[in-house]
């Protein structure tokens, strides 16, 4: 079995943590790959929790004890008020953190963050190199010793840029999704069959159409957790994919509609 040289951590990180893992893999802060939406969220986060710490204040014994008899009265409407706060703080502090954290993750994989993304990184050139390296390295990418051995420029050049490439997925593009990430399709052929009134069956495709959706398959399962796939379709392993990283939304949902076409076969 192919091992691939570069390998990313078991623990599959999202949200922020995926996205420093990112920033860490381009060597640029974190907080340069944060649309302000996201940022505006996470500020109201801090600013929530702080108000949850704070809120509260002193009791009427408290005040009578160490105010003066004449400030008694105003202490105590004012306590009042803070007590009415501090109850409404806590009976909807769960549905305001709820709120916050739905529109924290959102900002992560909107369609904004996407295209922010891509004004922050040169997704295009980092493709462009990485497929450069491994048609240099050819099948020896697969062993970090003899790629070393063989083009330790282009080896430096592959271990540098798959991790800028693999951490993409934390905008959303998990798993069998990965495909649509960094994959152009070929063109799928409708398979379809029709039946005559003894039910015997017609099919109306042909052993090349079917094998299409077959190359699919094995890719888009391959996609789902391996991170050899980059290799792969540089190699030419899946005729017709291609390496094509994308950070356009539209595109990546184009391709997504492309891959639930893939295996189906209608009646006619």
């Amino acid at each position: 079995m192919k091992k691939t040289t570069y390998q990313r951590p078991n623990t599959i990180l999202t949200g922020a943590r995926g996205y420093q893992a990112l920033a860490d893999a381009w060597n640029i802060p974190v907080d340069d790959l944060y649309t302000d939406a996201y940022r505006e969220a996470r500020a109201d986060a801090k600013a929530w929790q702080e108000l949850t710490f704070t809120a509260g204040g002193k009791e009427v014994a408290q005040i009578v004890s160490t105010a003066p008899r004449d400030k008694w009265l105003a202490e105590i409407k004012k306590q009042a008020a803070d007590n009415v706060a501090a109850q409404l703080i806590k009976e909807s502090d769960g549905l305001i953190k709820q709120s916050i954290q739905a529109r924290t993750t959102t900002a992560l994989t909107d369609d904004a963050a996407w295209r922010h993304v891509a004004t922050v990184l040169d997704v295009d050139k980092a493709v462009q190199d990485f497929q450069n390296a491994v048609i240099d390295l050819g099948a020896t990418v697969y062993d970090p010793i003899k790629a070393a051995q063989k083009n330790p420029v282009a080896f430096a050049e592959y271990m540098k840029r798959s991790p800028q490439l693999l951490y993409l997925d934390v905008l959303g593009a998990r798993g069998r999704d990965s495909a649509a990430l960094h994959a152009s399709f070929p063109e799928i052929p409708v398979l379809t069959f029709s039946k005559d009134g003894f039910n015997r069956k017609t099919e109306h495709y042909t052993e090349e159409e079917i094998n299409v959706h077959r190359v699919a398959m094995s890719f888009f399962d391959k996609a789902r957790s391996d991170d050899n796939i980059l290799i792969d379709l540089v190699l030419g392993e899946y005729p017709g994919f291609e390496l094509a990283t994308s950070l356009n939304p539209n595109e990546y949902r184009r391709r997504r509609e492309l891959m639930s076409e893939v295996n189906k076969i209608e009646q006619v």
